[in-house]
């Protein structure tokens, strides 16, 4: 997070749909446990299926926390090295707004809450006090690394080569 910034981005607005949609394709057993995401954006959405995928996200148990950042009347995104603000290929200055209202449709609709990035920590223990709410379930890896070991087959080549040596005389013939 802290390398985050404006310049990842490749295209200009937020697809939260499609981020969404990611993590409905991400949920790959079919064990009704619950489960949390937090979309953290400004919520100026350009794409139609973010609600409806949110509905089918909460119908896998899947509770979507959506946190809000900027301002509802919007403020030009600054370059953190000039100080300038960014501007789109017609040479307007590029303003971000806060879709409250995309926000909260998004987390009821998969029976999370929204937040409004004020105070990062009344938001992390907000959030915190709803996953104390949830259904806990311990995970464990039971993956076990089986590695074949090949270092017998150098062990009897070096075992050949000290008994051969044996076999070979120190002392030089002289004609």
């Amino acid at each position: 997070v802290k390398s985050a910034n404006t310049d990842m981005a490749g295209t200009q607005g937020t697809a939260i749909g499609e981020a969404v949609d990611l993590a409905r394709r991400s949920i790959t057993d079919t064990e009704k446990a619950q489960r949390a995401l937090i979309i953290i954006t400004d919520g100026e959405d350009h794409d139609e299926q973010a609600i409806k995928t949110a509905k089918q996200l909460a119908a896998n148990g899947v509770v979507i926390y959506t946190i809000g950042v900027g301002s509802t009347p919007g403020a030009p995104i600054l370059n953190p090295i000039t100080g300038e603000s960014r501007r789109d290929l017609h040479g307007n200055v590029v303003i971000s707004r806060l879709n409250e209202q995309e926000l909260t449709d998004i987390a009821h609709a998969a029976n999370g809450i929204y937040q409004q990035l004020n105070d990062t920590e009344t938001v992390v223990n907000k959030i915190t006090a709803a996953f104390a709410g949830m259904e806990q379930k311990t995970i464990q890896d039971n993956r076990l690394l089986n590695y074949r070991s090949f270092f017998q087959w150098f062990l009897v080549l070096a075992f050949a080569g000290l008994t051969g040596e044996l076999f070979i005389s120190e002392k030089k013939k002289i004609r």
